[in-house]
């Protein structure tokens, strides 16, 4: 009996330890609104254990739409950040990254009235190839 409590014990535990140790850091957001107020785009990322992921959404006519404009994930870096968003005008987004073989990445570029403009960019200077962490 006493060796079922201590393994049943132990397991929780580990259950715990896992669960805060093993916990993912906090996605970052950054929100980037048109000229005129009407379009946000939002942009989060998440570094992760093994990679990253970014998602850049924006919001449709609706109220409560949002259409996925560029998604990455991978182990190594797409360099999105808040300066590689631009609203050109109301209806036109420019999204600038870096191509990463390692990951996954989607540019659409059309979404409902908006037109995305997906921009590659070259790898920042001093920055070795993204292959991985």
């Amino acid at each position: 009996m006493l060796g079922v409590v201590l393994i049943c014990g132990g397991l929780a535990l580990s259950w715990l330890v896992g669960i805060f140790v093993g916990v993912d850091s906090p996605r970052q957001h950054f929100i980037l609104t048109s000229a005129d107020s009407t379009r946000v785009a939002l942009l989060s990322h998440s570094e992760l254990r093994d990679g990253a992921a970014t998602e850049v959404t924006v919001k449709g006519d609706g109220c409560c739409t949002r259409y996925v404009a560029y998604r990455y994930f991978g182990d190594g870096d797409d360099y999105v950040g808040a300066k590689s968003l631009e609203w050109v005008d109301d209806h036109h987004l420019t999204i600038r990254y870096v191509r990463d073989p390692s990951g996954v990445q989607d540019c659409r570029s059309h979404l409902s009235d908006v037109e995305v403009l997906c921009q590659l960019q070259p790898l920042p200077f001093g920055t070795a190839k993204p292959q991985g962490r």
